[in-house]
């Protein structure tokens, strides 16, 4: 067995981190800085190097050393990504992987490539432990000469001076070994009871075969010595030396069958000798035959000297986790034994946490935290609370409870990390509270991730770390619903000075989205008109990036209101296409660019009234553009009928709706042509209209049974009945869709026209209010609902109380809007037109009844309230405090 060998071959400072990245908790879908509708990522790709360098650490703590040293490699060879310190743990992670799995000579080569990039100090550290490896006492003593031991950290200290101790030993200095092997051994127990319990196998080994009067050389002599010694002492210290050697000369079934015998008439006398015989058997026969099972077992679970029988059990651990079934049932007979014995164990909390470990290795998550809980509760010094800790938290965030994974991760960091942990820490309980956030839609996790990264960014010296963080405040920010404080982070002075311009303009294009996706257009554009503008932009945006921003100009300047800058933008923007170089284009990005350019161009021209102009855009875009390839193309067709629709020139609105969803069955657009289509027959009024309307939307649910319009289309057709006063079918349908649409985020649409379909027909059946008003507040009630819709059941809640001349629970449904939206700032930002609409309709509803009540004084706040938000009817609110408030005229 290899002097290195052993579950935690160097104990290292700082573990915490790489401990989560070997639970998974860190291994999270990486994706590149979106630039589609979707409006984050969460985890950037450029940690992702940092991520395997902890993984690498962890892999080498655990005794996977094929893992760490393949992490490594893999890292080394694209260390862009990490820091000059980084660069050296990683080497030393190799070296220190290569020395585990014997191979000195590959540690010895990488050891010398590593000069300059490691400290010097912690290289000659490793070279005394190949001189150790070797036996290559003279060299040792001469590399441990030059070692400067106060600068060594706690894990390397340790190796210092068991090798120290061992070069003693070698010089028969008996105090002095004895000396050093107790250091030695004191320092690992402090560390890592893993490494304690291989250093005193270690030293069990050199001492045993000072242990004999001689150093017998020969095979045959150890067993003539054995044999005249049976019964005594140095009979069974011969026995030891003698299985060794057996071992060592190829004749291990020998070797197994003298320690099996020498167990089974042990005398009680010695008893001490028996953990160094089922050590030695354990070594021998390993897990892989009854032998070493049994006697692994044994060791671990009823051993008398704690330094081997904890061996005994890191042996097991090692040798079988992750391994095959059967070991897997063995380690948890083992650990089984000892965590469950009716006699207090020295080593249960120990057997405890590693059955936390093999539990969430097999995702038995509740089962880990069960037994981390436990050791966590019971042991309230022990060297693993660290560790159950990790596992809680990893536990937690597998089952995708963000939250306690935040909780347990800054307990983490408040109890145990040390400096570099910390801000390692807090970007992790940061992403938790991003996820939980994300999760349940709750703005109040984004807002405590935010603080949490902000934090981590005041501490951050790694400049691609500083971007990746950076990018999620901004995200963090916005989700939560607050621009100014996304904008400011991107304007913040010092984080400017400590990034780098691509990632800053990548949250600036994340904050231009949001903005134009709250309808804040007009801000939105300015900001990207003046950042085009500005010479510096230009000079620092990569082609890809500023053609981008260019083609946002070009749909902002059109959604702000000022459609007639449009084609001064498409101007500019086909101009920066021109002046690129050919072979760095992105043909495929190029022409979608400009065949939507095209499309925003024709968008602005109908805004303008220049219908010829418009007409002349589309048609080069349909001729320049196959629709099959480029979705601009078709999608022109429905622009054209938006346009015709809106001047009441519906049969030719309706017939290019039609072509295109007959000439192009397979595109996307084919059931929203429809879809549309349908929308104008209803416009016409007639029976015979409404009919063909139906018809059009049975054709989207016929014909494209995969399309998300089916579910739209359906809703639209149970809308029609209730026009027709069809109510019966239509609360069909909008059954039909709760139903069958539950796992949809905009299965709640169906719930509320469900609703007022129950409310309009509950003046014949006044039982139908119930059923309406469980819905109403089942939807005002779930957070995952878009505040918009909450809104809408909100009013519609006091609206049926009212119907029912139930005051008191209409006050308080329209009340409960005031609490959610006035009461709590923030989330009256969430509201598009649509929610500020019910909104209003609320406060207005509540103000009324408080009128009818006498209670003016309230009335008026409500009014006064629609004012100063700037809900729709304003006017109407401010009319109504005029009179109020006027003095009666008799």
């Amino acid at each position: 067995m290899s002097v290195f060998n052993s579950r935690s071959l160097i104990a290292r400072s700082g573990s915490l981190w790489a401990f989560l990245t070997s639970l998974g908790l860190l291994s999270l879908s990486a994706q590149e800085i979106p630039f589609s509708e979707e409006p984050e990522n969460f985890i950037s790709e450029r940690r992702l190097n940092f991520w395997k360098l902890q993984s690498a650490n962890r892999a080498l703590e655990i005794g996977l050393y094929d893992l760490a040293y393949a992490l490594a490699e893999e890292i080394i060879e694209d260390p862009a990504t990490l820091t000059e310190n980084q660069i050296g743990d990683l080497r030393l992670v190799a070296i220190d992987s290569l020395l585990a799995l014997e191979n000195v000579d590959e540690a010895e080569q990488l050891i010398a490539e590593s000069e300059g990039f490691v400290d010097s100090n912690r290289l000659i550290l490793r070279r005394l432990m190949v001189a150790f490896a070797r036996d290559e006492v003279s060299t040792a003593a001469s590399l441990l000469a030059t070692l400067n031991v106060d600068s060594l950290s706690p894990g390397d200290d340790a190796w210092h001076w068991l090798i120290k101790g061992w070069l003693d030993f070698q010089n028969r200095d008996d105090l002095e070994s004895e000396a050093a092997f107790a250091r030695a051994v004191e320092i690992a127990s402090e560390l890592d009871p893993g490494l304690q319990a291989h250093f005193s196998y270690l030293i069990f080994r050199f001492k045993l075969e000072t242990q004999v009067p001689d150093s017998p050389s020969s095979i045959e002599e150890l067993r003539r010595l054995s044999f005249q010694n049976q019964g005594t002492e140095i009979g069974y210290r011969y026995s030891q030396l003698l299985a060794l050697m057996l071992s060592e000369q190829d004749l291990r079934a020998e070797a197994i069958s003298l320690v099996a015998a020498e167990l089974e008439t042990l005398p009680a006398e010695f008893i001490e000798l028996r953990d160094e015989f089922l050590l030695l058997q354990m070594l021998l026969s390993s897990v892989d035959l009854p032998e070493g099972r049994q006697a692994a077992l044994e060791l671990a679970v009823r051993g008398q000297q704690i330094g081997l029988a904890r061996f005994g059990l890191q042996y097991v651990v090692y040798n079988c986790l992750e391994r095959s079934d059967d070991k897997q049932l063995y380690l948890d007979e083992v650990l089984n034994l000892i965590v469950l014995s009716t006699q207090p164990h020295p080593l249960r909390d120990e057997a405890l946490y590693y059955r936390a470990v093999s539990k969430f290795l097999n995702r038995d998550y509740r089962g880990a935290e069960a037994d981390a809980e436990l050791l966590e509760n019971t042991y309230h010094v022990s060297t693993y609370r660290k560790g159950v800790l990790a596992i809680r938290a990893s536990s937690a965030w597998q089952q995708a409870r963000f939250r306690t994974a935040a909780r347990h991760l800054s307990q983490l960091r408040s109890e145990h990390a040390d400096s570099s942990d910390s801000n390692d820490l807090t970007v992790l309980i940061a992403d938790s509270l991003f996820r939980a956030g994300r999760q349940a839609g709750s703005s109040d996790d984004y807002l405590l991730a935010a603080t949490e990264y902000k934090t981590a960014l005041d501490e951050v010296e790694n400049a691609r770390e500083m971007d990746d963080i950076l990018f999620q405040l901004v995200l963090s920010y916005l989700n939560y619903g607050d621009i100014a404080k996304a904008q400011a982070a991107i304007e913040n002075p010092d984080y400017l000075a400590r990034s780098r311009s691509p990632m800053i303009w990548r949250a600036e294009w994340m904050l231009l989205k949001e903005m134009r996706k709250t309808g804040a257009r007009g801000e939105a554009y300015e900001r990207v008109y003046d950042m085009l503008n500005a010479s510096e932009t230009s000079e620092v945006l990569d082609a890809d990036l500023k053609l981008r921003f260019l083609w946002l100009a070009t749909k902002l300047s059109l959604e702000s209101g000022q459609p007639d800058e449009a084609e001064t933008w498409v101007n500019r923007l086909n101009a920066y296409i021109s002046g690129l170089d050919p072979d760095d284009l992105d043909q495929e990005l190029i022409d979608k660019v400009k065949a939507s350019a095209l499309l925003t161009l024709a968008d602005s021209f109908f805004g303008i009234g220049e219908e010829q102009e418009a007409l002349t855009v589309l048609e080069a875009l349909r001729r320049d553009y196959d629709g099959e390839k480029h979705e601009p193309a078709l999608f022109s067709y429905i622009l054209e009928a938006r346009y015709l629709s809106a001047k009441n020139r519906i049969v030719e609105a309706q017939q290019l709706l039609g072509n295109l969803a007959d000439n192009y069955p397979q595109s996307r657009l084919a059931p929203i042509a429809l879809y549309e289509a349908a929308l104008n027959a209803e416009k016409r009024g007639q029976e015979a209209n409404i009919e063909q309307a139906n018809q059009l939307l049975e054709r989207i649910a016929t014909n494209h049974p995969g399309s998300e319009m089916v579910y739209y289309a359906r809703l639209k057709q149970a809308d029609l009945l209730r026009k027709r006063n069809e109510f019966g079918a239509a609360q069909q349908i909008y059954s039909l869709l709760e139903n069958e649409y539950s796992d949809r985020e905009d299965y709640f649409l169906a719930q509320i026209s469900m609703a007022d379909t129950l409310r309009a027909k509950a003046g014949d059946d006044p039982s139908k209010y119930d059923l309406a008003i469980s819905r109403l507040e089942r939807l005002m009630d779930l957070p995952d609902v878009h505040p918009d819709l909450r809104t809408e059941a909100g009013c519609k809640l006091g609206l049926v109380w009212r119907d029912r001349n139930d005051l008191k629970n209409a006050k308080e449904a329209f009340w409960t809007l005031q609490d959610l939206f006035i009461s709590e700032e923030n989330r009256i930002r969430f509201l598009t037109g649509k929610g500020r609409y019910w909104l209003s309709k609320a406060f207005f509803g509540l103000a009324e009844i408080y009128q009818e009540e006498r209670d003016l004084d309230k009335a008026v706040e409500l009014y006064e309230t629609i004012i100063m938000k700037r809900l729709p009817g304003t006017e109407i609110a401010r009319s109504r405090v005029d009179r109020i408030l006027k003095p009666s005229v008799n």
